[in-house]
């Protein structure tokens, strides 16, 4: 296969050196792009890997205390608190939704506008 490729590469640099240039810049700006995505990636996941837990800490929490909430009529806080939890777990992992996401969609387009 590393024949093949330098044989392919030869050929497009007697084609046209500029073209090529050309094309070089835009695979290292996109790569350098895709590298920068993929760590952003990484670090959402692992907020949303620590919005999850403490989400869970929090629903295992009232379980446990659920009648020290009765007895103290307390369960609209217990509420407000649980759905604030819910809310920015559900929040993190659509970011870390949309984060794959677009990736992807950055590289197959610019790989489609390389190759096409």
């Amino acid at each position: 296969a590393l024949p093949i490729s330098i044989g392919f590469t030869v050929m497009v640099v007697l084609m046209s050196p500029s073209l090529t240039f050309l094309f070089a810049i835009v695979v290292l700006i996109t790569q350098t792009f895709q590298r920068w995505r993929q760590t952003r990636i990484n670090l959402n996941s692992n907020v949303v890997g620590q919005q999850e837990a403490k989400t869970l800490a929090v629903v295992t929490n009232t379980i446990q205390r659920s009648a020290l909430i009765r007895l103290f009529d307390c369960s609209d806080f217990v509420l407000i608190k649980l759905d604030q939890c819910a809310e920015r777990s559900i929040s993190s992992a659509a970011n870390l939704n949309f984060a794959i996401h677009s990736n992807a969609a950055v590289g197959s387009g610019t790989t489609n506008c390389l190759f096409v």
